[in-house]
């Protein structure tokens, strides 16, 4: 949801004020409509005008917009005011906005700005070699992974490495490369010299 807020300095009169705000209210119109089409800005847009209590200047502000919001090639709807002087517009976006137009979503997080755990990348690299194991007579591995994953998986005085190639009987030459995702990890047959990840996962 978008909101915008018009408003104005306070004139001495309450008559003045009334006009001030209905005439500084029809100048916001054109260039609030203006400017969803510049940005071409789509969902809810609401608009808080300055406070108008004659009914007549709320329907000429409303017709006002409604007559601005015409050029706008997007289907766009706007309802009258209401008695809080607050107007509510619906707009289908038709293009992609500027942060879409000029970037991509992060190859690691999909868009969603998170990405694995260490320890969950761990725990899939385990599975992996438990299902390896349990299919194959193989003792020679390669692991590549990225370098986070190869510091985590290395850490400590018994690492997390050196406890996975006991339990599981395995020995495992770690490669860490910039080239591989961090939620990633390829292993290798030394033996049959190619990738092997996609049997055992």
């Amino acid at each position: 949801m978008f909101v915008i807020d018009v408003n104005s300095g306070k004139s001495i009169s309450e008559k003045e004020q009334e006009k001030n705000a209905y005439k500084t209210n029809l100048e916001a119109v054109k260039e609030i409509a203006r400017q969803i089409r510049l940005r071409d800005i789509g969902g809810i847009i609401l608009v808080d005008f300055i406070d108008m209590k004659n009914p007549v200047f709320r329907k000429k502000v409303y017709i006002g917009m409604r007559k601005e919001l015409e050029r706008d090639r997007a289907k766009t709807i706007a309802y009258p005011l209401t008695q809080l002087n607050l107007m509510q517009i619906t707009r289908h976006r038709v293009n992609q906005n500027i942060s879409e137009k000029l970037s991509e979503s992060c190859p690691m997080c999909q868009g969603t700005g998170r990405i694995m755990s260490k320890s969950v990348i761990t725990t899939a690299v385990e599975r992996w070699l438990k299902n390896f194991r349990a299919n194959s007579k193989e003792f020679r591995l390669i692991l590549i992974v990225h370098p986070l994953i190869a510091s985590h998986l290395t850490d400590g005085t018994i690492s997390k490495l050196s406890r996975m190639m006991i339990k599981y009987f395995v020995k495992i030459k770690l490669q860490q490369s910039d080239h591989i995702r961090i939620d990633e990890f390829k292993f290798y047959s030394q033996k049959k010299e190619r990738d092997i990840t996609q049997e055992f996962l």
